[in-house]
């Protein structure tokens, strides 16, 4: 028997923010979204992460440092920004570079393509 083909990537809405975690505060950790690759379009030219709760966002745009390919994990993403002013990977209280996560207060993390 052939072995069974792998599902793709979910894709990313375009112009839409996507859930991708979130906690209810009960320390249980987070609750990931389907996938830990996600595709965005070829046609993006930023993407925000935010957290919703707290107001703290980061935006990376096409041709910088952080700019991921078309299929991306988010958390690795995430990751290369690093800690940022106290606040953890991309300053938007996700998680520490030594993998703390901010479970204990609810937390919705969502993530926006900017395509024009």
């Amino acid at each position: 028997t052939p072995a069974p083909t792998p599902s793709p990537p979910p894709t990313l809405a375009d112009d839409a923010w996507t859930r991708w975690a979130w906690t209810d505060g009960s320390r249980m950790n987070y609750v990931h979204g389907v996938g830990a690759v996600w595709e965005r379009s070829e046609d993006a030219v930023a993407i925000t992460f935010r957290n919703r709760e707290e107001g703290e966002s980061f935006t990376t745009v096409k041709g910088d440092a952080y700019w991921p390919a078309a299929s991306f994990n988010i958390d690795a993403v995430l990751r290369a920004v690093g800690d940022r002013s106290g606040k953890g990977l991309a300053g938007i209280f996700y998680k520490t570079e030594s993998g703390h996560e901010w479970d204990y207060w609810t937390n919705t993390f969502e993530v926006f393509v900017d395509v024009p």
